[in-house]
């Protein structure tokens, strides 16, 4: 951020999460919704929480590549106009972590 800490001390607020087994979390930037198809059409918020629960149960590779296949096809052959980064993992049952 480029502003100063008075703006995100009015605007951010932390929480606790308490992941369960099989809960993935997904952090992104917003050139993830943003992204837009030649029309200016945005990927938006329901195709990526769909393809988020659609994909949940399956590797943070594999749920990875099925949204930026996803968002591939949406942008067509338009130029890519904002940063994407995407973050992700998933909690394992107690008997299946390392």
């Amino acid at each position: 951020g480029l502003a100063g800490e008075e703006t995100f001390s009015h605007t951010i607020k932390e929480r606790e999460v308490e992941l369960q087994a099989g809960d993935r979390f997904v952090l992104y930037t917003d050139g993830v919704t943003e992204l837009m198809d030649g029309k200016g059409t945005e990927f938006g918020m329901t195709k990526f929480v769909k393809c988020t629960l659609e994909h949940a149960h399956r590797s943070s590779s594999d749920y990875i590549q099925e949204l930026v296949e996803m968002l591939d096809g949406h942008r067509t052959s338009t130029a890519q106009s904002d940063d994407i980064t995407i973050v992700t993992g998933r909690m394992f049952p107690e008997d299946q972590m390392l």
